[in-house]
């Protein structure tokens, strides 16, 4: 019984934080977005700019100029790459 709740949990898991695929101009292939890379928000549609990235956390810019960060999970869940 405690095996299946936990395999539910993992496959709820992967469907919530799905997999980074980097773009085909992104040379590094480990998943960290490259500084100047364009996100799109999923719900709220915003552009943002990748100012830098690390394994734990990314710093970005809004197009209205903000600029924030995030954990790199969350923040790959929450925005699609743009190609340009």
């Amino acid at each position: 019984m405690c095996n299946q709740s936990a395999a539910e949990l993992i496959a709820r898991l992967k469907r919530a934080y799905p997999v980074y695929a980097p773009s085909e101009g992104d040379i590094a292939c480990n998943g960290i977005p490259k500084a100047g890379s364009r996100f799109q928000h999923r719900h709220k549609g915003h552009m943002v700019t990748v100012l830098t990235a690390t394994e734990k956390d990314v710093s970005y810019r809004k197009a209205c100029g903000k600029v924030g960060w995030m954990g790199l999970r969350e923040f790959l869940r929450l925005h699609n790459e743009v190609l340009v």
